[in-house]
C-alpha cells in the first residue's frame, strides 16, 4: 500500500507541475506582446522630431500609457 501511495503522490506532483506550466503560457504570451508594444512605441516616439527634447524616462512613461490604452485625449471644459 505504501508503494501505491508514493507513486500516487509522484504522479500528482507531476500533473500539478504540468498544469501550472500550462497556466503560465498565456500569461507569458501577453507579457511578450505588451513588452513589444512598449518597445516599438518608444522607438516611434524617439524617431519623432517634435519629441526630440523629451528624455528617455518620459518617453518610456508615455509609451506605457499608450500601450495601456490611455491615448491622448482632448481636454473638455
Amino acid at each position: 500500500m505504501e508503494v501505491f501511495t508514493d507513486k500516487f503522490i509522484k504522479i500528482l506532483i507531476a500533473l500539478s507541475i504540468v498544469f501550472i506550466g500550462l497556466q503560465i503560457i498565456p500569461i507569458s504570451k501577453k507579457a511578450r506582446i505588451w513588452n513589444n508594444c512598449v518597445q516599438s512605441t518608444v522607438d516611434y516616439l524617439e524617431s519623432n522630431e517634435k519629441l526630440s527634447l523629451i528624455k528617455a524616462p518620459a518617453l518610456q512613461w508615455m509609451a506605457i500609457a499608450i500601450c495601456n490604452g490611455n491615448g491622448a485625449r482632448k481636454k473638455t471644459n
